[in-house]
């Protein structure tokens, strides 16, 4: 249910029937009753790329205005073989909203706050009337506690996007998005309308294809709370009650176009303090974190000196306040209703966690001016320590919260042989790493090399190649080093029953056939 501010884009990308002329699929498109269709070579050119490394012009851009106005660009894409790619905001990193080859389409995907379509933005759940009406739709939650902000937390106020890093980071104590989405509807590639949870003819071929592989299922899915890369298929296991909402999210619109979210809206605690942690090093502080979660953080990230040294020499030395000592810190955060209850976790925290040196900080204006380190080195760290442009592709890999210090360790002596930088920070306690590479792009083969390296070391580490962005274009050819043939099959499989004409964002992430080792 996209608003006509939102541009959608359908493209061919050499699909079954043949290239069709640009003005023929513009004019089949107005004839099926879309009303916004954009063909102008600037309009192309601002959706041909996302926020990574990739750049396809589309043929076209579409600006659906309704759910049936998404169902018409389907059906004319199906019936002209022309692939169509789901549109979502820019900062996608891993290519899965550029097509695989020249002219696939885009197309808006939802941003919600507590129940919209495609462009309904995060600051309209907020307190202050968005969440007043969400919660007379039902998906808020019903009484506001002292007038605390209620809003999605896992998802980001276009307007403010220095904050993303903060809400991802409260990952631990609000959930991921796919925790968070309690209803979907959707367009499947078939042309089916879904509403999940729910029933349908496509949700019993898929229980179907998921029930002759259960055992593939249970051992090499849902592994750790990070593992993003590929279908989330634990979520249709029987024991998991085969809930098809949970596996579609995050599926990067291979699978079906949503047209509306309801998401959980969340009550900011009272009380927030900030314990920040010292160590010698950024190995040892990944050691450390996930030992943290028994204290019940909402937030645990971590960094080291490198980024701080950038933050002070381009933001100024008054951009970093004082910190334990160290050259490597955790900043955990730990919330709820009783400042007594939480000061005590907070002091217990720091007694256990090892540190050569800690504070906490209970001002919420202090804690804002630590925070901000994180914040403007995760934007800052788009030059690396040598100087030189740093680069998407490998800035979100995922292990398992107990081998982040050994991941790190292996991470820093593959880097070093290959003569690449970069800073390393991220969500620590539960294992997701963020981190761009100066890798020297006009050396041919190199960044792929660089990628199967250090895929197989994740894989080594029983992790997944992307904890958080996708795997889009950038790595869904690393997906045969962490899964069996049998579960890209499974990929296949699913594909199948939702997109069997493969029109939905082919020649990219988990199309059947798109991996090879």
């Amino acid at each position: 249910m996209a608003r006509a501010t939102d541009p959608v884009d359908a493209s061919h990308a050499g699909g079954v029937v043949g290239p069709p002329h640009a003005g023929d699929l513009i004019a089949a498109l107005h004839a099926a009753g879309v009303t916004e269709v954009r063909g102008d070579t600037t309009t192309r050119a601002l959706y041909s790329s996302d926020a990574s490394l990739y750049r396809v012009p589309p043929l076209a851009v579409v600006r659906p205005r309704a759910a049936d106005e998404v169902a018409a660009v389907l059906a004319v894409c199906r019936e002209q073989g022309v692939p169509l790619t789901a549109r979502a905001r820019r900062h996608i990193r891993c290519g899965q909203r550029c097509r695989a080859r020249r002219g696939d389409g885009l197309l808006p995907a939802p941003e919600s706050g507590a129940r919209g379509g495609p462009g309904d933005a995060h600051r309209a759940g907020r307190a202050g009337g968005g969440a007043g009406a969400a919660a007379a739709r039902g998906s808020a939650a019903r009484t506001p506690v002292r007038s605390r902000p209620i809003h999605p937390q896992p998802l980001h106020d276009r307007r403010n996007d220095r904050q993303q890093c903060v809400r991802r980071a409260r990952t631990l104590g609000y959930g991921r998005t796919v925790d968070n989405v309690v209803g979907l509807e959707l367009v499947a590639g078939t042309g089916d309308v879904l509403s999940l949870p729910g029933a349908g003819s496509l949700l019993e071929q898929l229980r179907t294809v998921a029930g002759g592989h259960l055992a593939t299922i249970r051992t090499e899915f849902g592994r750790f709370g990070r593992q993003a890369s590929g279908y989330a298929l634990e979520h249709l296991a029987p024991e998991n009650g085969f809930d098809a909402r949970r596996m579609i999210v995050g599926s990067e619109g291979t699978l079906g176009v949503i047209t509306e979210a309801t998401v959980r809206l969340v009550v900011d605690p009272l009380v927030r303090i900030l314990v920040v942690l010292g160590y010698p090093d950024i190995a040892a502080a990944g050691d450390a974190a996930h030992g943290l979660l028994a204290f019940g953080p909402t937030a645990c990230e971590g960094l080291d000196s490198r980024i701080v040294d950038v933050v002070r020499t381009r933001r100024g030395p008054g951009a970093v306040p004082p910190l334990p000592r160290g050259a490597a810190w955790l900043f955990v955060e730990l919330s709820g209703d009783e400042v007594g209850e939480v000061r005590d976790r907070a002091s217990a925290l720091e007694h256990a966690a090892g540190a050569v040196d800690s504070l906490m900080v209970e001002d919420p204006v202090r804690a804002a001016a630590l925070w901000r380190i994180r914040e403007d080195g995760a934007g800052l760290s788009g030059r690396s320590p040598a100087g030189l442009p740093a680069h998407a592709g490998w800035e979100d890999a995922a292990v398992p919260p107990e081998r982040v210090g050994a991941y790190l360790r292996e991470l820093e002596l593959l880097l070093g042989g290959y003569g690449i930088t970069g800073y390393p920070y991220g969500h620590f306690a539960d294992g997701c790493l963020h981190i761009r590479l100066d890798i020297p792009l006009e050396v041919p083969g190199l960044l792929r090399e660089f990628l199967f390296a250090a895929g197989q070391l994740v894989a080594s580490c029983g992790g997944s190649m992307s904890g958080e962005h996708g795997d889009g274009r950038a790595r869904s050819e690393l997906l045969p080093l962490m899964y069996s043939p049998a579960a890209l099959r499974l990929f296949g499989g699913v594909k199948a029953v939702f997109d069997p004409d493969n029109i939905l964002n082919p020649g990219g992430s988990r199309r059947p056939g798109a991996c090879r080792p």
